[in-house]
C-alpha cells in the first residue's frame, strides 16, 4: 500500500461522517479507551477520498490506543474544526489527541520514515502512509508530542466545486 498507493477518487467528504466512520472502524482493539468526538459546527466539506482519509484516521487512532494502554484514565479525542491552509484557503483541521507518554524524543524526527516503530509487532508504515495520504490530498500533517500526550494534526483543503483537479 505504501509503495503502490491506490487511485484517489476526489469528492466532497463531510467531516462528521469521516470522523464517525474512522471511530467505528477503529473499534475492536484491546484498548479500554473510548474515542471522544469533538466536532465544530458548520464545517465545510473536505476535498478528498473518504476511504483513504478514514484509513489514515484509523491508523492514527490505533497509534493513540497503543499509547494509552497503560494509562490509569486513557483518553483519545478525535476533533475537527475550521482552519486555513496556504494563504487563507478554507480547510478542516482534524486532530487525534491522546494522553499517553508521548513519542520518545530520540525518534520524534524519524516517525514519518518507513519502518520506524516502537511496537514489538509493528512494521512502521502507519505514519508514512498517513503522510503520503496528506501529500496526495494537498494537506498537511504535524505532530506535537510530550510527556502528557500526543496530538497529530491533519489540515485538509475544503471542497470547492470546480476544483476537482490536482490539489
Amino acid at each position: 500500500e505504501f509503495a503502490n498507493p491506490p487511485r484517489i477518487e476526489f469528492g466532497p467528504v463531510e467531516p462528521a461522517e469521516l470522523l464517525e466512520t474512522a471511530r467505528c472502524k477503529s473499534r475492536g482493539g484491546t484498548s479500554a479507551a473510548e474515542v471522544v468526538l469533538e466536532l465544530a459546527a458548520g464545517l465545510p466539506a473536505i476535498r478528498g477520498d473518504a476511504h483513504l482519509l478514514a484509513d489514515a484516521l484509523v491508523r492514527l487512532l490505533q497509534n493513540a490506543f497503543t499509547a494509552v494502554e497503560n494509562q490509569a484514565q486513557p483518553r483519545v479525542i478525535l476533533r475537527a474544526r475550521a482552519g486555513e491552509i496556504g494563504s487563507g484557503r478554507p480547510a478542516v483541521v482534524i486532530e487525534v489527541r491522546d494522553n499517553g507518554p508521548g513519542i520518545p524524543a530520540e525518534i520524534r524526527d524519524k516517525v514519518f520514515s518507513p519502518f520506524c516503530t516502537t511496537k514489538a509487532r509493528g512494521v512502521g508504515l502507519g505514519l508514512p502512509v498517513v503522510r503520503r495520504t496528506m501529500i496526495d490530498h494537498g494537506g498537511l500533517v504535524a505532530i506535537d508530542s510530550g510527556e502528557t500526550g500526543t496530538i497529530v494534526r491533519l489540515t485538509l483543503p475544503a471542497w470547492q466545486p470546480g476544483a476537482e483537479a490536482a490539489p
